[in-house]
C-alpha cells in the first residue's frame, strides 16, 4: 500500500527544509534534493517504528 503525502522545501540561510504536512516532520539538507531525500529516509523510519518515543 502506497501512502501520498504532501511536502514543503523552504529555504533559510544555507539550508533548505523539507517538511510533511500532515505528520509535522522535518528534515534539512544544503540542496532541495538533499532536504527531501533526507524528509524521505525520517518518514521511512517513522512507519517502520511508529511507537518510537524520544526523550
Amino acid at each position: 500500500m502506497t501512502t501520498k503525502l504532501n511536502y514543503t522545501v523552504d529555504s533559510e540561510d544555507d539550508v533548505f527544509i523539507a517538511r510533511c504536512i500532515e505528520l509535522d516532520i522535518t528534515s534539512d539538507g544544503l540542496s532541495k534534493e538533499e532536504a527531501v531525500a533526507n524528509l524521505q529516509e525520517a518518514l521511512d523510519f517513522y512507519f517502520s517504528n511508529p511507537d518510537t518515543e524520544l526523550d
